[in-house]
């Protein structure tokens, strides 16, 4: 049962929330109690790497309706394992940071039960050996990420536009995945992500280009491809640290876990190459172009995620698994240093009552700590060595090389690549060592804020 008490944990934990105010323990005692319980899921799933190393996979299956041979199968191979410790390890941070972010202790437990919640739905989802199991744990993150996006609605318009309009793409990219995965299942005879990765005739299959291609929509939607990119800066207004772990390690990457674990059954031909290729260069640059354009802080860490999620599926769509190794590297590099820009974001708003980037600069001096850690992840995520983010610009740099039309597709990396250079350069100057056009006051956070963002960092 090891594998599949990971994803009910955090369920288990979101229920008994409504209860943490009964209970005899200051604030930061549950705050601190909160985060272990994610630091122990990480332990725990850390536990299982010799036995992936070994076999390959670890695979549970629990016998759920016999007669329609329907199954809950838990499966966690390297990949799965890879994003199991990218949902608890960044949410142990992050469920310290939201202890030191909310006025009140009404708002943080709220924001707790869901985003506990949420954890359990994305790490069902990546456990997920079944494609019905998966979907249904696709639809939860998007049920969840809707309410944390809307966290302040009742308050702010912008909170229900952004969570409502949150849910009608990555819905309507759900209803798209359902066919595809009810074609994929039915075309394998199987629905057991055992038996589809094992089938090496599906590329040959007459509904090959149906299944994929709705597949695909679903992926593109999640992980917000170009033309479905909008929905991400808008939904901003959710709570900085709902915006770091939703928008930057975890939701966001749904897509592209998909796209990579269904790699070994769907890709190596034209049509899977050409289209991640021209959706993610063009995400790539479209995303990075509007970074630029962008003057708050939130708007343009989303847009410079865009481009980063572009690189993704680009890499992801490259044959012969090329791209495979540079897109897991760059998915870790970027999980680590943008959910910290977010949370740096989400301080600095707090402390200077503003995201506005031409209302600020100069904070080096007022919040040194929070200048370290900015400096230390944009400088990651503008590929400086020795930082992780420059080993993750390298492999993907090296894994363009091998794409057929090499010239044109290397020039739109490299174009994109300096653009995100730029982004992290605005980030870390105009924020913090650039002189402010007017003189900025700031209240100094709790120190408490900054011990997440500096684990990350």
């Amino acid at each position: 049962m090891g594998i599949a008490i990971i994803p009910v944990i955090p369920f288990v934990i979101a229920a008994l929330m409504p209860l943490a105010g009964q209970l005899a323990l200051s604030k930061n005692t549950r705050v601190w109690l909160l985060a272990a319980a994610n630091a122990l899921l990480f332990t725990g799933a850390l536990a299982f790497l010799p036995d992936v190393t070994a076999q390959g996979f670890v695979e549970l299956v629990i016998p759920w309706v016999p007669q329609l041979n329907l199954n809950l199968t838990f499966y966690l191979d390297g990949l799965g394992l890879i994003f199991v410790l990218i949902v608890t390890g960044i949410g142990a941070a992050i469920t310290l940071y939201a202890g030191y972010y909310f006025d009140t202790e009404a708002e943080m437990n709220r924001f707790y039960r869901l985003l506990f919640a949420f954890s359990g739905a994305m790490l069902l989802l990546v456990l997920s050996g079944n494609l019905l199991l998966l979907f249904v744990a696709w639809e939860l993150t998007s049920i969840i990420s809707f309410m944390l996006i809307g966290f302040k609605g009742a308050k702010e318009a912008d909170a229900r536009f952004g969570a409502l309009q949150a849910l009608m793409i990555t819905g309507g990219g759900g209803l798209a995945l359902l066919a595809g995965v009810i074609l994929l299942g039915t075309a394998a005879g199987s629905f057991e992500l055992s038996s589809i990765l094992a089938n090496e005739t599906l590329t040959e299959h007459p509904w090959y280009l149906a299944f994929t291609s709705l597949i695909l929509v679903g992926c593109f939607t999640k992980s917000a491809q170009f033309p479905f990119h909008f929905w991400l800066p808008g939904a901003m207004s959710a709570p900085s640290p709902a915006s770091a772990f939703l928008h930057s390690a975890t939701m966001v990457k749904a897509g592209i876990y998909l796209a990579a674990r269904l790699y070994p059954a769907l890709a190596n031909t034209p049509f899977w190459t050409d289209t991640l290729t021209f959706f993610g260069i063009a995400t790539v640059v479209v995303g990075a172009v509007l970074a630029l354009r962008q003057r708050d802080l939130k708007g343009l860490l989303a847009y410079s995620t865009i481009s980063m999620l572009g690189t993704f599926i680009a890499l992801i769509g490259q044959p012969e698994s090329e791209g495979l190794k540079a897109a897991y590297v760059g998915i870790l590099a970027h999980a680590l240093y943008k959910a910290t820009l977010f949370l740096v974001a989400g301080a600095i708003d707090h402390a200077a009552h503003t995201r506005i980037i031409d209302k600020l600069g100069g904070l080096a001096r007022q919040m040194p700590g929070w200048a370290v850690i900015a400096t230390i992840c944009g400088l990651s995520m503008a590929g400086i060595p020795p930082l992780f983010g420059y080993v993750g610009k390298e492999v993907y740099l090296e894994a363009m090389l091998h794409h057929p039309q090499q010239l044109v597709v290397m020039s739109l990396v490299i174009a994109g690549a300096a653009l995100t250079t730029t982004v992290a350069l605005i980030f870390i100057w105009d924020v913090f060592f650039k002189r402010p056009a007017a003189p900025v006051d700031v209240h100094l956070p709790e120190r408490g804020l900054g011990v997440g963002p500096g684990m990350l960092a």
